[in-house]
């Protein structure tokens, strides 16, 4: 692999190139992704049944899938996760095919995320208790286990502590977004929602934006209060964390 600025240093070699995420004029990107989509719509009944509702005895059914098919490719320009996530929340129904237009579906992985939280999360409350979750496993500088997350989160009350049980219960609703690791630490299930949940572009909505301030204050009176004495190294990450949470 090479990065995009130096892709001059590769025309004297041998090789064929390929790139995994432009679908124009790659034809086979353009095969893969269709045999995917194929491949899910034919297979699950559930999102034929979906269809079926949206077109009623408009037209068949075969003739339905290939232009959803091809919409929805054009629509990913090569993300293999906004197909996979498009097709999920159809084959759950939390999208309904009002019609042939498709007019109803996502156009961007951020609205894939946007829809996927406000069915999650869909008062503002309700999303407040994630709200030091999601800032510290942001803020963590390597994946943290449950334990870790659990006493960053609890650094950042004051008046409270929030119990085991109730921290569990809470984490569970972010489950699918935050992934157990092979050695029991969480990370986010793919960096671009971990993007989406730090930045946005000027004409994406703001909710649901997450404060790392927080994240790495939680993180840093953690280690200052459960883990001390720091050795070295993680003096250091201490260091990180207080100037990132900007705390004074």
């Amino acid at each position: 692999t090479i990065r995009s600025p130096f892709i001059d240093l590769t025309t004297k070699l041998p090789y064929a190139r390929i790139c995994l995420d432009e679908i124009q004029g790659n034809d086979n990107v353009h095969k893969d992704m269709l045999e995917y989509i194929t491949i899910r719509l034919q297979a699950n009944s559930s999102i034929q049944a979906n269809m079926r509702s949206a077109l009623g005895k408009q037209e068949g059914i075969n003739n339905s899938l290939f232009k959803f098919s091809q919409y929805i490719l054009q629509l990913a320009q090569g993300s293999f996760l906004f197909i996979k996530l498009i097709l999920d929340l159809i084959e759950r129904g939390n999208l309904v095919l009002k019609s042939s237009n498709y007019k109803v579906l996502p156009v961007s992985l951020a609205q894939i995320f946007l829809l996927q939280f406000n069915l999650k999360f869909p008062t503002v409350q309700s999303f407040e208790k994630v709200t030091h979750i999601l800032s510290v496993c942001l803020a963590a500088l390597y994946p943290l286990t449950l334990v870790e997350i659990y006493y960053s989160v609890n650094s950042l009350l004051v008046n409270t502590f929030l119990p085991w049980e109730e921290f569990l219960q809470r984490f569970s609703t972010l489950s699918g977004f935050l992934v157990k690791r092979v050695d029991s630490t969480y990370m986010f299930f793919h960096p671009s929602f971990r993007e989406w949940l730090i930045r946005r572009d000027e004409t994406e909505s703001t909710k649901f934006l997450c404060d790392l301030r927080a994240g790495h204050a939680g993180i840093a009176f953690r280690m200052s209060r459960v883990q001390s004495p720091l050795d070295s190294e993680k003096t250091m990450e201490l260091g990180h964390h207080i100037l990132k949470a900007h705390l004074y």
